[in-house]
């Protein structure tokens, strides 16, 4: 599932308004009690919260050690929340196109792990690990807007698959269920502001499977203004002890394991592999223009994303721009002298950025912003003093995110934006002619027209113009808006991923 709704409720730690301390120096280290129950119970559940890859490369990294305490089974949140496992077979292969700087699953490092236990399996092809994802076949609810009654249908379904496949199983055989944390949760809570319970898969199975089921929950923690965390030279992934946790979260899981480990991730269309063009031009080519389908909303997003990707890629090989409207004509170019040839598609791309995973994730430590960026388009940060401070550390972070990849448009579009934003809390003109003078630069790049956020662009240049008093300028720009809103495929349901 790629809806926002599926992502995992977050417990978090309460934090009271003056500075925590957390004395981890003589707690476990999570490792060692995470192994310790995968070889004493039959299922564990290890949690992640979808905003970090941490969890995932704490998994690829030890699904060796997994494998041989005994685990055949990995059940998976939905097939399409990060994972294809194709078992090498890219004919199969998938990707998902997520914006950066927002908090999604869905990044390049699921692949790492899917590559990892492939190649266990391929040492073990009489006894591998079972991939399974116990959603699928899933009946939703109608109304996909009701979260409880939605993740209530999933959870059903998965409790379910996971208890019949493993009853099946050889006596001897563990499992690991990988998942957003909420859903390995002990005991029903409410989720957000929807009515009634929602009852977790690990309810059930701790239910069912009582001592032979454990839950981990993996949180980020690190020293900042409120907390100051003291983790020990042993490891930096311990044990949270209980006097830090309430009764509540202490019913929740059975243990909740810390680390100051922050990664972000990297989206899949960054790394340049050949399956991974060829995965993003398909989404462009295949795409179809239905909104009966009840994805659609994310699906032109997506096809968006795509575009601006094909042209990162290619850069005049891909002569498209939403201005033209003449995608057809420039996939027939980019087809004819890309994809029909037998040289791989990566051979064509111009010259980008050859980054190791580690510099990836540091670029995209810096689209993220440390989630300010998100915060800020959802309205999470309410005084306008903090909005002016994630307005300027947002700017900060995209100066480097510029320096670091020039090629990539969406940097200078967020620049651009946050500089007018940083002008409306303002009220300066020197800060709108700074705004402006950013609008130019992205409106500069060839990529600026294939953006998915142009039309976005064009009102906010038009709206500093406005405050500047020039009516000339935005009369130009209300012009371009005007026309390009007449052939634009997004409208306004689509705006939180480039702002508003």
């Amino acid at each position: 599932m790629k809806k926002v709704i599926l992502l995992s409720v977050v417990f978090l730690l309460l934090i009271t308004g003056c500075k925590t301390t957390y004395n981890l120096q003589d707690s476990k280290n999570a490792h060692d009690q995470i192994l310790e129950a995968i070889h004493s119970k039959k299922i564990v559940f290890i949690g992640e919260t979808h905003t970090t890859v941490f969890p995932i490369l704490y998994m690829t990294q030890n699904i060796e050690k997994f494998y041989e305490a005994g685990v055949r089974y990995l059940f998976l949140e939905e097939e399409g929340d990060g994972f294809s496992f194709t078992d090498g077979n890219y004919d199969n292969y998938k990707i998902c196109i997520v914006p950066q700087w927002c908090t999604y699953g869905w990044k390049y490092e699921y692949h790492l792990m899917e590559k990892e236990i492939t190649r266990i399996n391929q040492l073990h092809p009489e006894d591998p690990i079972n991939v399974i994802f116990p959603e699928n076949g899933v009946v939703l609810p109608e109304d996909m807007n009701d979260g409880v009654a939605v993740l209530n249908a999933r959870d059903e379904q998965a409790h379910k698959s996971i208890i019949e496949i493993m009853d099946a199983a050889k006596p001897e055989d563990k499992a690991i269920i990988f998942y957003g944390d909420g859903h390995g949760s002990k005991v029903p809570d409410n989720y957000w502001d929807y009515e009634g319970l929602w009852y977790p898969s690990g309810y059930y199975l701790n239910k069912y499977y009582g001592d032979q089921y454990a839950a981990f929950d993996i949180w980020y923690l690190r020293n900042d203004d409120y907390t100051k965390v003291k983790y020990g030279r042993d490891s930096n992934f311990k044990v949270l002890d209980e006097k830090y946790l309430s009764e509540k979260q202490s019913s929740a899981f059975d243990y909740f394991c810390v680390t100051d480990q922050r990664i972000y991730g990297i989206t899949y269309p960054y790394i340049t592999t050949d399956e991974n063009i060829k995965a993003v031009y398909d989404i462009v080519h295949n795409f179809t223009n239905d909104k009966t389908d009840p994805f659609y909303d994310f699906n032109v997003i997506e096809f968006g994303f795509a575009i601006s990707f094909l042209k990162y890629y290619f850069g005049d090989l891909f002569p498209f721009s939403f201005e033209k409207n003449n995608l057809e004509e420039a996939l027939n170019i980019l087809e004819e002298k890309v994809f029909r040839g037998r040289q791989p598609p990566s051979s064509f791309c111009v010259d980008l950025p050859a980054f190791t995973m580690k510099e990836w994730e540091k670029y995209a430590e810096y689209m993220f912003s440390y989630m300010w960026l998100e915060d800020y388009l959802l309205n999470n940060i309410d005084s306008e003093k903090m909005q002016k401070k994630a307005a300027g550390y947002v700017i900060y972070n995209m100066n480097h995110a510029v320096k670091m990849n020039p090629h990539d448009i969406w940097p200078k579009y967020w620049l651009a934006y946050f500089k007018t934003e940083k002008a409306k809390l303002s009220n300066k003109k020197s800060d709108f002619k700074a705004a402006i003078s950013d609008w130019e630069n992205f409106f500069n790049e060839d990529a600026a027209y294939t953006c998915p956020a142009l039309l976005q662009a064009y009102r906010r240049i038009e709206y500093c113009y406005s405050e500047l008093g020039d009516k000339a300028q935005e009369q130009l720009y209300f012009e371009k808006a005007k026309r390009l809103a007449g052939i634009f495929p997004f409208d306004s349901m689509n705006e939180y991923y480039f702002g508003y």
